[in-house]
Order: structure tokens, then C-alpha cells, then sequence
């Protein structure tokens, strides 16, 4: 198989969520409690800045938070970045630059959507002028509160047509998404990635554990799918019999098409 998976290679918000945000300990989850130490002080020091300047309106808010966390976190795009290293490096991609927008949209009260298309991940918000569209991977030009430009984007978001997504190479999706997530399902969407990366890289084992740990978070239809051919890979692999079958058993009662080499085993 010479395709290789792609999952958000952009960027999400959430209709309500605009209360204080305690999911960025579960986003740092799988980093190092100095990395954990480190990313809380600098999100706190960047929300009491951002407090203690005044805007005049609810777009002015945003205008600055979008500006200002795009300058302060996030320097390299990285496909498949983890989560800390917006904090270490200031590398991000889509989802971990959404997430980071998450944490602090949310400890600033403002209230947004996270979408998430098959390839992509976006952020919506409603603010007194209008719905704002917030692609946190264009620094130049992705505050979007035209109209018909959030249509259009979104448009080439549901077709895959994200920037930087390798369509002619990856895998494609047979479900369509096109739906609203919860910042508490963001660390299962990094775990997810993460998998992802391990299976690309040719790790199956650690990706069969991260896309265990992905699927207890948000079982998303994209999970299913990938289940299926990781399942098939891990038959065709070089892997020995008894850890292929440790492997597989490991994900019984996951719904998924079963490759019919499962049946030998």
C-alpha cells in the first residue's frame, strides 16, 4: 500500500463554548510534566496580557487574539506536530494550532465552534459583526469574516482542498465529515494524528496504541476506517504471528470492514 494517510492538514470552533477551558492539561497529556509546567505559564502569562489590553469591540478582541497568539506560539508549519512542541519549538499544524485557539478563546469567555471536515479542522466564530472564520494555519489571511469567502473555504474544505494536503498521494476517506466537536474530544483528534504519523513512519505497534487511546476519546468515523487498513497492514506486515494476533485482538468490537485475512489468523 503506497498511499499514506493524511488526517487535518488545516485547521475547528464550537457553538456555545465560551466558558473557562480545563482540557489543556488532557491536550498536554502525553508530554513531560516540565513541558506541561511550561505550556501553563506561558498560556497564563499570554491570557493576563491579552486582559489587561483594551478593545473596542468583540471583532477588535478577536482581531488581536488571532494576530497575537499566531505571533507568540506559532512559528513553523509541521505537518503532524504534537501538541508541545507549539510550546518548545513553536511548530504546530492545523489541529494542535486549533487547539491552542481553544484554550484561549475559552479561558477569554468567547464563545466559538470547532468543525472538523475529513482533512481539515476549522474555527467559527459569532461575534457582534457576523460569523468569523479563523484558519489558524495563514497568519496573513486567515481572519475571514466576508461572507461569502467562509462559504467558499469551507466549500474547498469539504473537498478536500485544504492548503498543504497532498490529495494526490493520501488516502481518501470514503465518509464524509462535515461536524461540530467539543474541545474535551481535541485530545482524542491528537491522538489520532499522532497515530497517523506512527503508521506513516511504519511503527504499527505504537500506532495500534494511539489509535486505542484516540478511539476511548472520539470515535470518529475516520477511525473506523483507518482501523481496516491498519488491521490489513498488520496482517501483511513482517510482525510475528503471536504479536499480530495480540495486535488484532486488541481491537475486537471495533466496527470496520474486516480484511478477509483476518479470518486465518
Amino acid at each position: 500500500m503506497n498511499r499514506r494517510f493524511a488526517f487535518f492538514l488545516l485547521i475547528l470552533p464550537l457553538l456555545g463554548y465560551g466558558q473557562k477551558s480545563s482540557v489543556l492539561p488532557d491536550l498536554l497529556g502525553a508530554s513531560s510534566p516540565q513541558t506541561a509546567l511550561l505550556a501553563k505559564s506561558r498560556i497564563d502569562d499570554f491570557i493576563q496580557n491579552l486582559k489587561s489590553s483594551n478593545s473596542s469591540s468583540d471583532i477588535a478582541l478577536l482581531k488581536r487574539v488571532f494576530h497575537r497568539t499566531q505571533k507568540e506560539f506559532l512559528h513553523q508549519y509541521a505537518s503532524y506536530a504534537d501538541f508541545s512542541e507549539v510550546f518548545n519549538s513553536g511548530r504546530y499544524d492545523c489541529l494542535t494550532a486549533t487547539s491552542l485557539f481553544s484554550v484561549v478563546l475559552s479561558e477569554l469567555n468567547v464563545e466559538y465552534t470547532i468543525v472538523e471536515t475529513n482533512y481539515h479542522i476549522f474555527l467559527l466564530v459569532n461575534t457582534s459583526k457576523g460569523e468569523v472564520l479563523l484558519e489558524t494555519t495563514d497568519r496573513f489571511n486567515g481572519f475571514v469574516r466576508n461572507e461569502k469567502e467562509i462559504r467558499q473555504r469551507i466549500g474547498r474544505y469539504r473537498q478536500g482542498l485544504a492548503a498543504g494536503a497532498d490529495t494526490q498521494n493520501s488516502y481518501r476517506y470514503h465518509c464524509d465529515l462535515y461536524r461540530e466537536v467539543n474541545p474535551g474530544q481535541l485530545p482524542g483528534l491528537l491522538y489520532y494524528n499522532q497515530a497517523v504519523k506512527a503508521y506513516n513512519a511504519g511503527c504499527l505497534d505504537t500506532c495500534g496504541e494511539l489509535l486505542l487511546k484516540a478511539k476511548s476519546i472520539y470515535d470518529t468515523p475516520r477511525i473506523k476506517e483507518f482501523v481496516s487498513i491498519f488491521l490489513r497492514s498488520i496482517i501483511e506486515s513482517t510482525l510475528d504471528d503471536q504479536t499480530k494476533l495480540r495486535i488484532i485482538r486488541q481491537f475486537k468490537g471495533v466496527t470496520a470492514p474486516v480484511p478477509p485475512a483476518l479470518a486465518s489468523l
